[in-house]
């Protein structure tokens, strides 16, 4: 058997070659282990150099140094390491461009780095420029459909027919106002960049803006404006459903509100039934509805309610008791139904005015009527009856003034005189007759002065009692009677005058 060096053998295992050279694998590896390891003079390779200095491991020089051992210089170290640097993706670069984070961004210095960059994406040169245009993003297809509604951008033609991106231009000649005026980008061109033409624009053209809200779109139909189509049609354009537009266009038609129901109620145009059914539409439920018609009306004040039960009103009362027309008028005037028959007490008045009696006693109305007067006042008949009969007299003419004076002058002298003792009982009848005094009232005003008199006497001391007697206002006799009244005998009496 020829040996493991022999030429059999090499050709066996030349033959064996790529088939048997991983059984043999394990066997070399240690060997080749231990020989590295008595000799670990290999050296790395320049692209691997080039790569840990544009990764910061080592500087410069110390590349340029180790290149050397593979027969690289500092210009083929230099192209390595070009290689290995590498700038930001298009994308970052045209965002680093764009916020100015390479340098100002017309700057020359700037666009060598711009270049750089591109160049080290691989990029074919003739595609830098159109790269670069991307500098400047393209406003979004909805962003210029809103700047043509808003008259920003213009209203363009169709560039294969004559329809515009908007069947509608706004005439702007004649605004008064400073509007934002219209910007020189044609929309076409700019929504071009996103893949848009006119008919794919012209659907967002058409989209953009609202047409009047469903609530104005009601007031424009009842004023006439509008046409329920029309409605539809605003519906469709808006954001409301169509399917709910049919019932929609009932809100057109304003329903009373729960206050104005209750306030219907209350002045009685409506039953509390009635009044109940429409504030139901506006949310009120039948209890919370009562309580509203309560509050909403009002009662009395309270001295109405004194002078109501005083002339004989009921209380709780009803509007049916209230005859027309002051039940409508109680009613629509907000009084609720409990007092109502206690507001029609209250309907007549009870005063006679100073300018009445002043005017009546001087017989200073002409043809007028005293008794009507006073009824037109508001004073019920029966009262005013009564004034009539007491100033102008049961038939209807008042006296002269200047007697009317002389009588009430004649009233007072007798009444002075009597209580005096200037006159006696049949001299005052006399004089009560000649002032006008009925018959039926002459005894008791005599009776009264007499018990006036009497307490004027007992009133009265002894020296009161002789001055009186020496000027004369009585006689001896009615002196000496007077202080015989106060203890006095008819002797002391006599002295007392005397002295």
């Amino acid at each position: 058997m020829s040996g493991i060096g022999s030429t059999p053998a090499l050709i066996v295992g030349v033959a064996a070659g790529g088939a048997a050279s991983a059984a043999f694998e394990p066997a070399l590896e240690i060997p080749r282990q231990q020989a590295w390891r008595k000799a670990p003079n290999r050296v790395l390779q320049p692209a691997t150099l080039a790569r840990l200095y544009a990764a910061g491991a080592i500087d410069l020089p110390t590349a340029e140094e180790l290149a050397l051992n593979s027969g690289f210089g500092p210009e083929s170290v230099a192209a390595l390491v070009y290689l290995e640097q590498h700038a930001p993706d298009v994308a970052e670069l045209l965002q680093l461009w764009r916020r100015g984070l390479l340098g100002p961004v017309n700057a020359e210095k700037t666009l060598e780095l711009v270049d750089l960059g591109l160049a080290k994406s691989q990029l074919d040169p003739r595609y830098w420029h159109a790269v670069k245009e991307l500098f400047n993003s393209r406003v979004q297809p909805p962003t210029i459909a809103m700047a043509v509604q808003r008259g920003i951008l213009e209203n363009v033609k169709n560039p294969n027919g004559t329809d515009r991106l908007l069947t509608v231009t706004p005439d702007l000649s004649n605004v008064t106002i400073d509007t934002p005026g219209m910007v020189p980008i044609d929309p076409l061109d700019e929504a071009l960049g996103w893949g848009y033409d006119f008919d794919r624009l012209a659907i967002d053209a058409r989209l953009a803006g609202l047409p009047p809200a469903p609530g104005e779109l009601m007031q424009l139909l009842n004023r006439g404006k509008i046409n329920s189509d029309d409605f539809l049609l605003g519906i469709a354009e808006g954001d409301t459903r169509n399917e709910w537009a049919a019932v929609l266009e009932e809100l057109r038609f304003r329903v009373l509100s729960g206050v104005e129901a209750s306030e219907l109620v209350i002045r009685n145009w409506l039953t509390p039934d009635e009044g109940a059914a429409i504030a139901e539409l506006d949310g009120w439920t039948p209890e919370r509805f009562d309580l509203l018609v309560k509050l909403r009306g009002r009662p009395l004040a309270v001295h109405q309610v004194t002078t109501g039960l005083a002339r004989g009103g009921k209380f709780p009362g009803t509007y049916d008791n209230v005859p027309s027309p002051f039940k409508p008028a109680i009613a629509e005037s907000n009084i609720r139904p409990e007092y109502a028959e206690l507001a029609y007490a209250n309907r007549y008045t009870y005063s006679v005015p100073f300018w009445w009696r002043a005017l009546a006693t001087a017989d200073a109305f002409g043809p007028i009527d005293p008794h009507k007067l006073l009824l037109e006042l508001g004073n019920p008949p029966e009262f005013a009856q009564a004034v009539v009969d007491h100033y102008v007299g049961a038939a209807g003419a008042s006296s002269d003034p200047h007697v009317t004076k002389a009588e009430n002058q004649l009233w007072t002298t007798t009444h002075k005189a009597y209580v005096d003792d200037r006159i006696d009982d049949a001299g005052a009848l006399v004089a009560l007759t000649a002032a006008g005094v009925a018959d039926t009232a002459q005894g008791e005003v005599l009776a009264l002065w007499q018990a006036e008199r009497a307490v004027i006497r007992r009133g009265l001391t002894a020296s009161q009692i002789k001055k009186a007697v020496v000027s004369g206002q009585w006689t001896l006799d009615q002196g000496i009677e007077r202080l015989k009244e106060l203890g006095y005998s008819a002797a002391d009496a006599q002295t007392f005058m005397a002295e």
